[in-house]
């Protein structure tokens, strides 16, 4: 069995310069100071880059994030899946929308042929969720006597692969 890995995210609204750095600690720190350095992630926010610091789950419970050269944040309580932006943790949405650019939408649609109860959708690549995944959607609508029910993605996301299942 793998451990479960929880990333926390720096938008870097500040345009620190050099290698961005994550410190974590609860009792003991991922590395001495100034931390490990974060990845940089393939997409922006606002036209901020976006760094990443990956850790198994329940490992830290503090971070900082610094550039190794004087500039860091406060010392920040560790928040799973949310994203660092000037003065507080965000959803990825409530960032881009802090930074003056909202999130677009497009869905992703399943015809539950089976009659599942529930629906889920697994995304690898990047995931967006452990397994099983996020709750999907149902719509009003049917097709051909079947229900559809519907997941919200950035517009343009592309994934590795996407799988359905009842949970």
């Amino acid at each position: 069995m793998f451990a479960v890995q929880e990333k926390v995210y720096f938008v870097n609204a500040q345009k620190w310069s050099g290698t961005i750095n994550a410190y974590a600690w609860t009792t003991t720190s991922n590395a001495e100071w100034p931390g490990v350095a974060a990845t940089k992630e393939a997409d922006q926010i606002a036209g901020y880059d976006v760094y990443s610091y990956s850790a198994e789950a329940g490992t830290y419970a503090n971070v900082i994030f610094n550039n190794g050269s004087g500039k860091q944040t406060a010392d920040l309580t560790w928040t799973a899946g949310k994203y660092y932006v000037r003065d507080g943790w965000y959803t990825k949405e409530d960032a881009a929308a802090k930074l003056g650019q909202p999130i677009e939408y497009e869905n992703v649609y399943f015809v539950n042929v089976d009659g599942w109860a529930n629906v889920k959708i697994y995304t690898w690549s990047p995931e967006v969720a452990g397994w099983p995944g996020e709750d999907m959607k149902k719509e009003a609508t049917k097709l051909a006597d079947k229900e559809v029910w519907s997941y919200a993605v950035e517009q343009g996301s592309a994934f590795g692969g996407m799988l359905f299942n009842d949970g």
